[in-house]
């Protein structure tokens, strides 16, 4: 059955991320792209300037999308086992959807997930048929845990899936502060940078977060001087004038306070059913 592509609005745009080695790979799939799909497609070598999760963090939009080549030459770099899990946590926050195409016979690095691996091995001209059913937008549904406790250890859960440290607990016994999690990625230059985040898990059976709440959560994140980046996890929404301070305070320069709210975290489970079937079991399903 013919399928008509995605209009340009439906998806803002593609990147394409490919090891040195597989240049002239990812040319030709960027050729096969532009020829069948009308959507903008640029080419992204890794490792870039920086790390690519602070590229995606940089350059991409809501309802953009991340590709990443996996062959031999790049499924197995320290690199990829590095900063794949920080990766799709930058994609999570942007509301950025992340898959990887598989190009030849590799390893699938363990932060990913096999459901989220595009098999291109037969035929790379295949590729934006077989991609079709992957840019839909993943749609989560009754995204619940049994009570506060459940939702911290999924969360916790969630970042080991994801390749990072995660230490509970990590401040005074007093603090709002839940985890304590890392990441450690290599830059351009060859150089190892650890990436340190606050995470406070604010579980929620159907009411929205107000703005009141948001303030105190998010003070709690910025007033802890050692590490400069915060995070606020929860499985419900925030009203829109709290959402709005949530984005404001995103913005700062000095201080990097971030939310994942529960559309974002359900289309970040969505790429780890294990952990999703595990904690909230039957109530994530894709659209």
């Amino acid at each position: 059955m013919d399928r008509k592509p995605p209009s340009p609005t439906s998806t803002r745009c593609v990147y394409l991320c490919f090891a040195p080695e597989d240049r002239a790979t990812a040319t030709r799939l960027g050729v096969v792209w532009r020829a069948q799909w009308h959507v903008p497609l640029t080419l992204w070598e890794v490792p870039v300037a920086g790390t690519l999760a602070q590229r995606i963090d940089q350059s991409c939009a809501p309802g953009d999308v991340v590709l990443l080549l996996l062959s031999r030459a790049s499924a197995d770099t320290h690199w990829t086992r590095a900063e794949l899990g920080a990766c799709q946590l930058a994609a999570a926050l942007q509301d950025v959807s992340m898959l990887a195409l598989l190009t030849d016979d590799c390893s699938i690095p363990a932060s990913l997930t096999a459901s989220r691996c595009v098999d291109l091995r037969g035929d790379l001209n295949a590729a934006p048929e077989a991609l079709w059913p992957y840019l839909a937008v993943a749609t989560p549904h009754e995204l619940r845990a049994p009570n506060p406790r459940a939702f911290r250890e999924a969360i916790a859960a969630l970042f080991r899936k994801l390749g990072f440290a995660v230490q509970p607990r990590a401040l005074l016994s007093d603090s709002d502060i839940d985890l304590l999690v890392s990441t450690r990625a290599i830059s351009a230059a060859g150089t190892t940078q650890s990436t340190l985040w606050l995470v406070i898990t604010r579980h929620c059976d159907g009411e929205r977060i107000t703005i009141s709440e948001t303030m105190q959560l998010f003070y709690s994140l910025a007033m802890t001087h050692s590490v400069r980046r915060g995070l606020l996890v929860t499985n419900g929404q925030l009203t829109p004038i709290a959402l709005g301070y949530a984005n404001e305070c995103g913005k700062r320069a000095d201080r990097e306070v971030h939310l994942l709210d529960g559309g974002r975290l359900g289309r970040l489970l969505v790429q780890h059913p294990d952990v999703a079937q595990r904690y909230f079991r039957g109530s994530i399903k894709q659209g």
